[in-house]
């Protein structure tokens, strides 16, 4: 009866030692779930969509005055479709800061000095698109002087 025990509980050990999951995948990035990253220093928003709507409000936590820059860094790749995605970025919460939008792959890399015509900066951030498939990624970096 030990024997049989014994057999039982190695046979179970060596079939759930081999179960397995998802695979992980090999881009980095899950499918149509937007990777953030909201730091004193640092916004980031980088999402791998396929046919994907979606509408993301954010409050920034970017602290800058008006002797920092901030560099953006927008890059659309593997862009699929005829979607026009808009980025709105706020300042304030009621005027608007900056706006990029675009409907094919693009590189845009801005630096904005944040001055009296900046101020106050930026607060929130808002992302919308329909039936997005490719890569998004989107960065808001403070840079001291």
């Amino acid at each position: 009866m030990n024997r049989i025990g014994n057999l039982l509980c190695i046979t179970g050990f060596l079939v759930g030692w081999n179960c397995v999951g998802p695979p992980d995948p090999d881009h980095g990035l899950v499918e149509n779930f937007p990777v953030v990253i909201n730091t004193p220093n640092t916004f980031s928003f980088i999402l791998r969509g396929e046919d994907y709507s979606f509408e993301e409000d954010y409050a920034l936590n970017l602290v800058v005055d008006t002797t920092d820059k901030v560099v953006t860094t927008f890059v659309v790749s593997d862009f699929v479709g005829n979607d026009t995605t808009v980025i709105r970025i706020n300042q304030d919460s009621s005027m608007v800061w900056e706006i990029y939008s675009f409907w094919s792959n693009k590189e845009v890399i801005e630096e904005t000095v944040i001055d009296n015509v900046f101020s106050p900066p930026p607060d929130s951030i808002f992302f919308t698109g329909t039936k997005f498939t490719g890569v998004l990624e989107f960065i808001l970096s403070k840079i001291e002087p």
